[in-house]
């Protein structure tokens, strides 16, 4: 419920109200994925990196299977946020990695947007050989689903990983 709500209030763009629900939620239930996950999401996106680091943290212990498929793409979108900011208080390679990771675990490495989008996040994060593999995964999966777009964009990270 207090998740739900502080959706809501996030959607309207009352981002004190939100992170007041979601505390709430966890003091109900501290193992609660989704509230942690959102918690740490709406931290990192009001500033607070070094808290939002371990709510993303504590979310990825709770669910060491990364059974929870509707995590993939908010995992691959913050993934991508952490590994490419500039700022180093807000940069944090390891973790979008594990992010990245989670993503394409929870997609049984079967989804091409979150295949191309953890290329590039393992590559932001000077992992070459590991952004080339997912990249030319991404690519095999988009062409046997028709996905040209995704085809396009994960070749273009390609030409830049095989320089």
């Amino acid at each position: 419920y207090h998740n739900q709500l502080a959706i809501a209030w996030s959607g309207t763009g009352n981002a004190d109200a939100a992170l007041q629900e979601l505390k709430t939620a966890l003091a109900i239930d501290p193992d609660y994925t989704r509230a942690q996950y959102n918690f740490a999401s709406l931290l990192y996106q009001r500033g607070r990196s070094d808290e939002a680091f371990q709510y993303f943290e504590k979310a990825l212990a709770a669910d060491p299977n990364h059974t929870n498929s509707d995590f993939a793409y908010d995992n691959i979108q913050d993934a991508w946020l952490i590994a490419s900011n500039p700022d180093p208080g807000k940069h944090n390679g390891p973790l979008a990695i594990k992010l990245a990771e989670a993503a394409c675990d929870e997609t049984g490495y079967k989804d091409a947007t979150t295949l191309v989008g953890s290329a590039a996040v393992f590559g932001q994060s000077g992992l070459t050989n590991e952004a080339i593999s997912l990249a030319q995964k991404g690519i095999a999966v988009a062409r046997q689903n028709g996905q040209s777009n995704v085809v396009e964009a994960a070749q273009s990270l390609l030409k830049l990983y095989l320089k």
